[in-house]
């Protein structure tokens, strides 16, 4: 079936709204990104209790919604930290970020090889090519590059220009909120998120999916629940078919 999405209901959480309006052009992106078309496959769908009815199945929306975020400028596709640093490969995280890519390296470049460093830093920081979604000789060559602008066992000095944002996009079961929100909460230590998004189903949509499936209000109970613990600035979205 063909189905046009579009941002039915939303939320903030912590001064969001502020947050957002201090992004240039991303909210502007992310409605355009969430009022697309697409082909989505019928699944039928049978729940204890009810008749058997047509729907969608959450797999297939959670890939077509990222594709959809992932272009977006600057958006980076799945994304875990690993000591206080961003990666991209197949290890569970958020599903989308924005971060500044050169403030990271620093603090990768200053974990392995920095004034304090780890153990045999200096070849470890070469075998991480593959978290870095780079080639080997492509990885070897920031590396030495990172070598030769600061002097041995001295830290990388590198200011922030640029907020991160993290973001998940969440059909699954409702409990999976939870996780999210303790990633979110680790997260928020090291490196530091400055700003959360958070994509659910409301409405048409969430009727098409499990009735176990996270969704807007589900959601905004949770977070609500939970806000004293919660300090970053949220949105969040609800997400509908026309």
């Amino acid at each position: 079936m063909d189905v046009k999405f579009k941002i039915a209901e939303e939320s903030f959480y912590n001064n969001g709204r502020l947050v957002l309006d201090s992004l240039e052009n991303f909210e502007s992106l992310v409605r355009n990104a969430f009022s697309e078309t697409h082909d989505m496959t019928d699944v039928t769908r049978e729940e204890s209790g009810r008749d058997a009815y047509l729907g969608i199945g959450a797999g297939e929306l959670n890939v077509v919604l990222r594709d959809l975020v992932a272009d977006i400028p600057e958006i980076n596709k799945e994304t875990h930290i690993e000591n206080g640093i961003f990666f991209h490969n197949t290890k569970e995280g958020f599903d989308f970020s924005i971060y500044d890519k050169k403030y990271n390296l620093a603090r990768l470049y200053n974990y392995y090889m920095g004034s304090v460093g780890i153990l045999n830093g200096d070849e470890k920081i070469y075998d991480i090519y593959k978290k870095m979604k780079m080639k080997k000789i492509e990885w070897k060559k920031v590396v030495d590059e990172l070598k030769v602008s600061v002097d041995s066992n001295t830290d990388l000095k590198e200011e922030k220009n640029l907020l991160t944002v993290a973001g998940e996009i969440q059909f699954g079961n409702w409990a999976m909120t939870y996780r999210d929100l303790f990633r979110l909460l680790n997260a928020v230590k090291n490196p530091g998120i400055d700003f959360y998004v958070y994509v659910t189903a409301t409405g048409r949509l969430s009727e098409l999916l499990s009735s176990q499936t996270a969704d807007f209000n589900k959601t905004q109970k949770i977070i609500e629940e939970n806000i004293e613990l919660i300090k970053t600035p949220i949105w969040v979205i609800g997400l509908d078919i026309e």
